[in-house]
C-alpha cells in the first residue's frame, strides 16, 4: 500500500520551517500532499488561499533551483533535503491542495494514510497532543484511521521560525532580517504589500499630481517592472529601505534631502534593467514625472550615483549613501547566495561562458576600489563583501567553460 502524508496548515507565508518539513516527509513517505486550508481563528490572512498555493509551488521550485546552483550560492543542504529534493528533480512525489473542510475530511479525500505535522518548540506538545486526540476523535466517527506523526523541526535555528514570526519582522519593517526565512519569491510576493505604504508616502511627499493624484496607479505600475526580476526586485527595494532606516536611526540620518525624496529615487533606480544605459532610461521615465526641476536634478543624480563601477564620482552624502545601500548585499552574509543566483538567473539568454566573463570583470573592478562610501557601511560590510566576492570570483574562475 502506498504510504501517502497529509501535510495541513495555513501557509501564510510557506517558510524554510515548512520546505524542512516536507523535506522530512518526502525520505518516509512515497508521497506528500501539502494541503492549504483556511485558519478560522485568523480573522485576516497576508494571502488569498490561491496566492498561497502558488507561493508554495514557487517556494519548492526556489529551493531546487539553490540546490541545483549550491556551489554558486554556497548553500549547504542536509542529508535529508539532498534526498527529498533529488526525488523532486525526478518524480511526481508531491501534490499541492487546497479545502475549506475539516483536515481529516480533506486528508481521507485524498487518500492520505497519514496527517504529519511540524513541531517548532517545546510549548508546542500541549497543542499537538490536543489536535491528535481532536483528530483521533473525528476519525473514530468516520470509521477510518490515519497515522499521527509529529516531525520535529530538524535545525536548531528554525525552532522559533513560524509564518507569524515572519510577518511580524516585515511589519517591524524588518524586511532584511526576515529574507532567509522564506524562499525568495515568497519576499518578493510580500514586499509588494509591505511596501506600497512607504511608497504612497515618498510618492506625496514628492509627485503628488503624478497619475491624477492616485499614488496606487503609480504603485502598480511600478511594480510591474519590478517583481518578475530574480534580484533586482521588490526585494531589493526593500532590502535598501531597511538600511536606509537602520543607518538614519543609528547615525541622525542623511540631510542632504528629504526622505520622501530620497526614498522616491530609491523606489526609480532600477525601474529599467538589464538595458544599455538603464540607470538613463530610468531617469528619463523619473523625469516624465517630475514637473519640480528641482527635484527631477536631485533624483536624477541620486540614480546615477547607483551606477557601478562609477562615471563619475558621488559627491554629496546621499549619493554616497544610495551608492553603499545599492551595493549592501555584498557585504551579506546570509543573503549572498541568493543574491549571486538572482543576477544569473537574471540573464537566461546569455551563455554560461560569456556570463563569467562578464561577472568577473564585474567583480574585480570593485575588489579594485573601495567598495562603500560612508565610514557607517564601510565599518560594518567592507571585510565581509571582500570575502564574499572573492570567494565568488574564485567560483567562476575555477568554472569549466
Amino acid at each position: 500500500m502506498e504510504k501517502i502524508a497529509f501535510y495541513a496548515g495555513s501557509f501564510d507565508p510557506f517558510t524554510v520551517g515548512h520546505f524542512r518539513i516536507v523535506c522530512e516527509a518526502l525520505c518516509s513517505y512515497d508521497k506528500v500532499i501539502v494541503g492549504i486550508g483556511e485558519n478560522p481563528d485568523k480573522k485576516k490572512h497576508f494571502f488569498g488561499i490561491d496566492k498561497r498555493k502558488e507561493l508554495v509551488r514557487q517556494s519548492l521550485q526556489d529551493f531546487l533551483n539553490l540546490w541545483q546552483n549550491r556551489r554558486l550560492c554556497g548553500y549547504v543542504f542536509s542529508v535529508s533535503e539532498e534526498k527529498a529534493l533529488t526525488r523532486l528533480e525526478k518524480e511526481d512525489c508531491l501534490d499541492i491542495v487546497s479545502y475549506d473542510s475539516l483536515t481529516v475530511d480533506a486528508a481521507l479525500y485524498y487518500g492520505a494514510t497519514a496527517l504529519i505535522r511540524g513541531k517548532r518548540i517545546v510549548g508546542d506538545d500541549a497543542d499537538e497532543m490536543y489536535q491528535s486526540i481532536i483528530n483521533k476523535q473525528l476519525l473514530s466517527v468516520r470509521r477510518r484511521s490515519l497515522v499521527m506523526d509529529l516531525i520535529p523541526v530538524p535545525q536548531e535555528n528554525l525552532t522559533y521560525v513560524s509564518s507569524s514570526a515572519v510577518r511580524n519582522l516585515c511589519g517591524l519593517e524588518e524586511y532584511i532580517a526576515a529574507m532567509p526565512y522564506v524562499a525568495p519569491r515568497v519576499h518578493n510576493a510580500m514586499m509588494k504589500i509591505c511596501l506600497k505604504k512607504t511608497f504612497i508616502e515618498a510618492y506625496h511627499g514628492t509627485v503628488p499630481g503624478y497619475f491624477g493624484g492616485q499614488p496606487e496607479k503609480a504603485w502598480d505600475e511600478l511594480c510591474k517592472a519590478y517583481e518578475q526580476r530574480s534580484w533586482h526586485n521588490l526585494s531589493h527595494l526593500a532590502y535598501g529601505i531597511n538600511l536606509f532606516n537602520i543607518f538614519c536611526r543609528l547615525s541622525g540620518g542623511q540631510k542632504n534631502i528629504p526622505k520622501e525624496l530620497f526614498l522616491y529615487a530609491w523606489f526609480y533606480h532600477d525601474y529599467v534593467w538589464g538595458e544599455d544605459d538603464s540607470e538613463e532610461k530610468s531617469i528619463a521615465n523619473v523625469s516624465g514625472k517630475l514637473y519640480i526641476n528641482k527635484k527631477n536634478e536631485l533624483v536624477s543624480k541620486l540614480i546615477r550615483a547607483t551606477v557601478h563601477p562609477p562615471k563619475k564620482s558621488r559627491e554629496t552624502e546621499a549619493e554616497k549613501l544610495i551608492s553603499d545601500i545599492d551595493m549592501a548585499i555584498l557585504g551579506d552574509e546570509l543573503n549572498y547566495g541568493r543574491y549571486c543566483l538572482g543576477i544569473r538567473n537574471e540573464y537566461p539568454a546569455i551563455n554560461e561562458k560569456a556570463f563569467a566573463s562578464g561577472r568577473k570583470s564585474f567583480l574585480q573592478n570593485c575588489l579594485k576600489a573601495e567598495i562603500f562610501h560612508l565610514p557607517f557601511f564601510k565599518e560594518m560590510l567592507e571585510e565581509t563583501a571582500r570575502h564574499n566576492m572573492q570567494k565568488e570570483l574564485q567560483y567562476w574562475q575555477n568554472r569549466p567553460q
